[in-house]
This record gives structure tokens, C-alpha cells and sequence, in this order.
């Protein structure tokens, strides 16, 4: 788990950088997961628990994206519930991570 800025900050980690390739070869080291990321927003100062991640995870499988958690593909500014465009709809995803 980390907190980040900003999504594009987290984005460009992921996808413009060599954790790309790694993310690529997950499934040789890890087991497959239904579902392995979920995305929300925290106050400044703020660190999430496991259990905050374990709910969000629940959440986003039980309901898929909402402004409690979300991807990349769907995600949710700060502060409304609406969509945001995102960069997901501009750069291709690596093998479907998110």
C-alpha cells in the first residue's frame, strides 16, 4: 500500500516508469487476484490502515467504482462523486492492471 499526490503522480510511477515491467511479470511471483487495486482519496496527513484497504477492496468489488473507491479507469475527484476523464482514457493500460 502507498498514498500518493496526486493520481497522475501514481500513474506515471506505474506506467511511464520501470515498474511497469515488473507489473507486467506479477503472475510469475504472486497469485492471480480478482481484484488487487482500489483507489480513494485521504485528508493531507492522513495514513490509510489495512483495514481501510480491506474495505475499499470489498467495496469496489461489491458496488465496482464509486467515490469510495476506484481505478483508474473510473475515478473520482477529491471532493465529488462524478467521474473524471483521467489519464487511463489517454494511455494505454498495461495487460488490463487496473
Amino acid at each position: 500500500m502507498s498514498v500518493w499526490e496526486s493520481l497522475d503522480a501514481l500513474w506515471r510511477f506505474v506506467y511511464d516508469g520501470g515498474q511497469l515491467e515488473v507489473m507486467r511479470r506479477r503472475r510469475e511471483w504472486f497469485e492471480r487476484l480478482s481484484l488487487h487495486l482500489a483507489l480513494w482519496w485521504v485528508p493531507a496527513g492522513t495514513l490509510p490502515t489495512v483495514e481501510d484497504a480491506e474495505s475499499r477492496l470489498a467495496a469496489l468489488e461489491e458496488r465496482g467504482p464509486t467515490a469510495y473507491a476506484f481505478t483508474f479507469k473510473r475515478a473520482f475527484s477529491p471532493v465529488a462523486v462524478e467521474a473524471l476523464p483521467g489519464l487511463a482514457a489517454e494511455l494505454p493500460l498495461c495487460d488490463q492492471l487496473a
